[in-house]
Order: structure tokens, then sequence, then C-alpha cells
């Protein structure tokens, strides 16, 4: 098996995995059905959050911020439901959607399952 490595660089590109914009941050809200399998690392979204995706048959299945500084983030993902974040976060969830106050230098991941 060939494993192929894509450099994003352009903003479209990079929107269809994190777009730009206010809270939450929404994990690919409109991902190419050319891409069903993949990751991409350090994104940064708004708050000084660094993101990092992978996904499997369009959805995502790890996802894992790095705060750069304390305060609250939301996330909004369709692993919301049915998943758990690690780190010290005790997310709220609400439809899609996890909040959770952050603390600078963490790294928290969200895992579905």
């Amino acid at each position: 098996m060939t494993t192929r490595r894509t450099r994003i660089g352009t903003c479209p590109t990079c929107s269809a995995c994190i777009p730009g914009g206010r809270s939450p941050i929404h994990v690919l809200p409109a991902l190419p059905s050319a891409w069903p399998t993949g990751s991409v690392r350090g994104l940064r979204a708004r708050g000084d959050v660094t993101v990092d995706v992978s996904w499997r048959d369009g959805a995502a299945e790890r996802i894992t911020l790095h705060a750069g500084r304390s305060g609250p983030i939301t996330v909004r993902t369709d692993l919301a439901g049915r998943c758990r974040v690690s780190g010290d976060a005790r997310p709220r969830r609400s439809g899609d959607t996890l909040s959770w106050d952050a603390e600078a230098g963490t790294t928290y991941t969200i895992l579905g399952g």
C-alpha cells in the first residue's frame, strides 16, 4: 500500500477541514468526497489553538487540539455525541458541540467510540 502525503497550503483547502471565523472550531464541515480517508496536522484555529485531524470514510476519527493559551474551547464535530476527550477536560455537550475550559500548553484529544 502506498501512502501519499499532500501539502495543504491554500485557504479554501484548509477551510474544508477547519474553517475560519468565530467559535466554535468546526471540524471537517466540507470535506471533499475525493478525500475519503486522510489526516492533516498543524491547522491554526482562532483562540490560539492548533488542530490535527484524522478521518476515515469521510468522518473524523481523532481530533487533537493543542491549546496555546488558557480559556474556553468549543468544538463542533459529528463525534460529540459518542466520544471521549483526553486531558483534564470536562466537556459540556450540546448536540454536535463540545465545550470546556482549556489550560495553556495542554493537548486534548477527541476520540470516537
